[in-house]
């Protein structure tokens, strides 16, 4: 027995798609010929990332520009691990190449959390309530609550690390 999967991808992770299957059969009770003749024309591309240390988002981020797009190509870029603070900006730029090159493109930031060694721009906040909510975050990123709570904390914190960016131009 054997199967093809679809014509075309319909997601990403599938595995054995974008093929059909010509099958001959030489003769009465001989073992079949099967010959796998891709069909799909669409590529799909599956990029996961666990960032453990500085500057892995930029080789990240040269990767996806080194993709060569023979056909239309749709991405999913996926990070895990930990953000550094001078690292943001980076995320930005993928969100960017991935929207502006590829037929369509995701990129899933949940699983990043802020580095615990970055509290330096968290102190370089001005004093009062915007340093305070930042510390708390921070701290609720890094906790081992609720995962949803850590998500959110942390998305916050890299939002707010990029509007601080922003204000500094």
């Amino acid at each position: 027995m054997a199967y093809s999967g679809t014509h075309e991808p319909s997601s990403f992770g599938e595995r054995n798609s974008g093929n059909v299957l010509l099958t001959e059969i030489p003769e009465p009770g001989a073992k079949p010929l099967v010959k796998v003749i891709s069909t799909g024309s669409l590529s799909w591309e599956t990029r996961d990332a666990r960032v453990i240390e500085r500057g892995q988002l930029t080789e990240l981020r040269r990767q996806i520009e080194a993709i060569l797009l023979s056909r239309p190509t749709l991405i999913e870029v996926r990070l895990g691990g930990l953000l550094f603070a001078e690292d943001t900006v980076e995320v930005a730029r993928i969100e960017q190449i991935v929207s502006a090159r590829f037929l369509h493109g995701r990129v899933d930031v949940s699983a990043l959390a802020p580095a615990p060694s970055d509290e330096d721009w968290v102190s370089s906040l001005p004093l009062g309530f915007l340093r305070e909510a930042a510390a708390k975050l921070r701290q609720t990123a890094n906790s081992d609550g609720d995962v949803k709570r850590r998500l959110i904390a942390a998305r916050a914190l890299r939002e707010l690390y990029v509007l601080k960016q922003e204000a500094q131009l």
